[in-house]
């Protein structure tokens, strides 16, 4: 008799699957969404404040030179006009009409120093940040090893009888750290005798398993408090904030997905119907990620990782900055012509 004939096979039922397809795509929406705004929040900010540092200053500047001479221009333009029609007119009643026809410029001027400071005060912040970061692994590490060696003292002290008090004060440094070892193995991926994780490397993880939890897109049923959670954690990423990325992963709730939707029609359904967002908004991250790293300041990295590149492209910025500061002091000169004629032509009035 065939043995085989007796088996049965199991096949999982439709919820299972359902279930098992959205944890997937969950997990895929929340690396995808990490990445995003690791490009957005940290990476893109970095580049763009290297492009500042080592070429936008200098682009500013063209910018503001360029406008200074339209002004001029104008200036000029305003002046010559009263010359011709024998009108009255000042150089500082020429300045204003010029101020005032180029208000929008100066205003888009005002917005790229204000970015330019802002990109160079979170380049600033991030560096400070990263640092303590740092610092703070460096402690901990520290302090694991302590509780080390102690635990091995102890052990080699314990058969001394006479040792009572300091088999004491070893229990309570053991008891420290497992409890700080058991928060590492449970949060952050039992790291345990594996290699020291970095704190950029575990800024992003957390970072990613905060997505997987929080993110609106795959948790549609979100609480207020989940939701400002989440906020909270982009704000934290953005600026390096290892610790408020911990403190976050110990507040959201650990359920899964087979805890908030039943075996049920109208679990069936909504898990349906998650599905379907869910690979609308992969789609969307993965066009969204392309693009970024497709559009000005990531596809500038490479250029500014090449010293001689950069060093040529200062040098052609400052010629243009070079012939632009001789044409404002040639524009200027002609300007104090007009001014000077502008006041030979009243006097000349004043005695007629």
């Amino acid at each position: 008799m065939d043995n085989n004939a007796n088996k049965i096979i199991l096949t999982k039922s439709e919820y299972e699957r359902l279930v098992e397809k959205v944890q997937e795509l969950k997990g895929i929406v929340a690396a995808l969404s990490a990445e995003r705004d690791d490009l957005k929040l940290h990476i893109c900010r970095e580049i763009q404040a290297d492009y500042d540092h080592k070429v936008g200053n200098l682009e500013y500047q063209i910018m503001m030179y360029n406008l200074e001479i339209e002004r001029l221009r104008l200036i000029i333009s305003f002046l010559q006009t009263a010359i011709n029609t024998a009108g009255e007119a000042s150089y500082e009643e020429a300045e204003q009409r010029a101020d005032d026809e180029l208000s929008e410029f100066y205003e888009e001027l005002n917005q790229k120093a204000e970015d330019i400071k802002n990109d160079e005060e979170y380049a600033q912040r991030r560096a400070e940040q990263d640092k303590e970061n740092e610092r703070q692994a460096e402690a901990r590490e520290e302090t694991k090893n302590q509780g080390t060696e102690r635990e091995d003292s102890v052990d080699t002290e314990g058969n001394d009888e006479t040792n009572s008090d300091n088999d004491g004060d070893g229990k309570e440094s053991e008891e420290e750290s497992s409890d700080y070892t058991s928060r590492e193995d449970e949060e952050r991926d039992d790291r345990a005798g594996k290699k020291k994780e970095s704190p950029d490397k575990e800024l992003k993880r957390l970072y990613r398993y905060i997505n997987k939890k929080l993110h609106p897109d795959s948790n549609p049923n979100q609480t207020e408090e989940e939701k400002q959670l989440f906020y909270d954690a982009q704000t934290a990423f953005q600026e390096g904030n290892l610790n408020r990325l911990r403190e976050i992963v110990d507040i959201i709730d650990g359920s899964d997905v087979s805890e908030k939707y039943k075996n049920s029609a109208e679990g069936i359904a909504e898990l349906k119907a998650l599905l379907g967002r869910l690979i609308v908004q992969r789609d969307f991250l993965v066009s969204e990620i392309s693009e970024i790293k497709n559009s000005f300041p990531y596809n500038a990295k490479d250029f500014l990782d090449d010293d001689e590149a950069v060093k040529k492209k200062q040098e052609e910025l400052r010629s243009i900055i070079n012939d632009l500061l001789a044409t404002i002091e040639e524009l200027n000169k002609r300007i104090d012509e007009l001014d000077q004629e502008l006041k030979e032509a009243e006097k000349m009035s004043q005695c007629g």
